[in-house]
């Protein structure tokens, strides 16, 4: 099978240009060095789960012939699951397990899901944008 250029680059940019977009918004706000965290915690999570879940789902939808860009942003929204369930909803649950708390959400943790969810969407559009599945040949 032959790998298209655009399908690396789309996979070494894609999983870290929300940590990008935080990097450059820090720039306008004076905070570089909270920025440069972002996108040391991003490249830290994104990775890996471009790994475990964005590459099967990738080959998935190739398989099926589902290269639309809702189809893959609706995907990206999907995937944003699972770092909600890690970082947002389990330790809340660990919470509830020891008697400190009674709510599986707070307020706060409405707004780091919908932070996680957007990073997965941006992170899908830029890979979509730069690999282009609905332009690549399929073999017969």
């Amino acid at each position: 099978m032959k790998i298209e250029k655009n399908l690396i680059k789309a996979f070494l940019i894609a999983p870290v240009s929300f940590g990008l977009l935080l990097l450059v918004f820090t720039m306008f706000t004076n905070n570089v060095g909270e920025g440069l965290w972002g996108l040391q915690f991003v490249a830290f999570v994104a990775y890996p789960m471009t790994v475990v879940l964005g590459i099967p789902t990738y080959i998935i939808l190739r398989k099926f012939k589902l290269n639309g860009l809702v189809t893959y942003l609706l995907s990206g929204l999907a995937l944003s699951i699972a770092p909600i369930m890690f970082f947002v909803v389990s330790p809340r649950l660990h919470e509830i397990q020891n008697n400190r708390a009674t709510e599986i959400f707070m307020e706060s943790q409405y707004g780091i899901s919908f932070i996680i969810a957007f990073a997965c969407v941006f992170s899908t559009l830029v890979f979509w944008l730069i690999a282009r599945p609905d332009r690549l040949e399929y073999k017969k």
